[in-house]
């Protein structure tokens, strides 16, 4: 199993995403990638903050979101995994 961080869902959105991260995507079941809800909720942030000064970007970027969403398996993160994620944020 492999959680794809936030960097590396945005590097696929790229008009030339690092070959280093598609030859390693290539190289992986689709089955064992995993974005977690806490990539889901930093990429809507963006989303959102875009919102405020390119609402047609925004909307293009909801439309990716949800291909993203439907391309991946997304791993439910309880309680104490987002206080252990909040520990490492500060």
């Amino acid at each position: 199993m492999y959680l794809l961080d936030t960097n590396v869902v945005s590097e696929l959105r790229r008009p030339k995403p690092h070959p280093s991260v598609l030859t390693w995507l290539a190289g992986v079941a689709s089955e064992q990638l995993f974005l977690s809800a806490v990539t889901v909720g930093e990429i809507q942030a963006g989303i959102e903050i875009t919102r405020e000064q390119d609402p047609a970007k925004a909307a293009e970027l909801e439309v990716w979101l949800g291909r993203v969403l439907a391309s991946y398996n997304l791993l439910s993160v309880d309680a104490a995994a987002f206080r252990v994620w909040a520990r490492l944020k500060h």
